[in-house]
């Protein structure tokens, strides 16, 4: 193995994918919301773009990234996303980038940000604001930038219903190994997590992660990015012993045959507290 101390470059971990949210910030409210965006607090909208930039300097230090998605919320109401984007077309430690869009906002981006093999946009099929949707459908084909239509569970784009009460059953392990968003690597507000649920969950639902203070090792729900040798170390251990989350306590996940109907709408000034009996 290549010693630090006796290499030019630190031998780098490979991550097949990582997510990258910018904040919470939706057009949409969508009531079962699987990132729990129209229940999110205000912190959380918006994430400043050179803290993000800086944590992903840090992991690309130690990491190749095959893939890097941005999302949300939305995220072309993130009013940084041209910075974001041209950090990651100009990082030759991630090869592509997806941005997850519910594909109803016109992107206040100048098209050359998104064009080129290196970024596809991936538009969620909802079945609202289908007039939107056309719109900016259109726009990427005038102007020249990748896009693919994703639809969720089956071609009914039925969701899975996640949950909302604490859910500790016995079958807690079981239910992460069989979760298929289990190695759904996302970077949040300086954190690495499991899944780009668990973070937002543990804010809403008042429940405290496993192990916080081994995050450090690699050993805790959470992965803090921070800029030392031992991240690398911590990072690997993160990646290849994964295990339960505190949050899969609280989420019914994806094995079961639980469903919803796609993008119901809540009603201005309904809480979490009025879908949680």
């Amino acid at each position: 193995m290549c010693k630090a101390e006796n290499c030019t470059e630190i031998e780098k971990i490979n991550m097949d994918y990582l997510c990258v949210s910018v904040g919470q910030a939706c057009n949409l409210r969508c009531r079962d919301c699987g990132n729990f965006a129209p229940y999110a607090p205000k912190d959380m909208m918006h994430y400043d773009v050179e803290e993000i930039i800086d944590k992903l300097n840090i992991i690309t230090k130690y990491a190749r990234i095959q893939t890097l998605q941005i999302q949300g919320g939305e995220p072309f109401l993130y009013p940084q996303l041209e910075i974001l984007l041209d950090y990651v077309r100009k990082s030759q430690e991630i090869k592509q980038c997806l941005v997850a869009t519910n594909g109803t906002v016109l992107p206040k981006v100048k098209p050359e940000y998104l064009q080129g093999e290196k970024f596809l946009v991936r538009i969620s099929h909802y079945p609202v604001n289908s007039d939107n949707a056309a719109k900016v459908q259109k726009w990427f084909r005038l102007n020249s930038i990748r896009y693919k239509i994703y639809h969720f569970v089956s071609e009914e784009d039925k969701w899975f219903d996640l949950g909302r009460k604490y859910n500790p059953g016995e079958d807690v392990e079981s239910r992460f190994e069989n979760c298929l968003f289990k190695n759904c690597y996302t970077f949040e507000n300086g954190w690495i997590e499991r899944c780009a649920r668990a973070l937002v969950a543990q804010r809403i639902m008042g429940f405290k992660p496993k192990n916080f203070g081994g995050g450090y090792n690699g050993e805790g729900d959470y992965l803090p990015v921070y800029d030392e040798e031992n991240f690398r170390y911590a990072l690997k251990k993160y990646i290849s012993s994964p295990h339960a989350m505190e949050a899969c306590r609280y989420c019914n996940g994806t094995s079961g045959t639980m469903q919803t109907a796609p993008a119901v709408q809540i009603e201005s000034g309904e809480r979490w507290e009025d879908f949680n009996d």
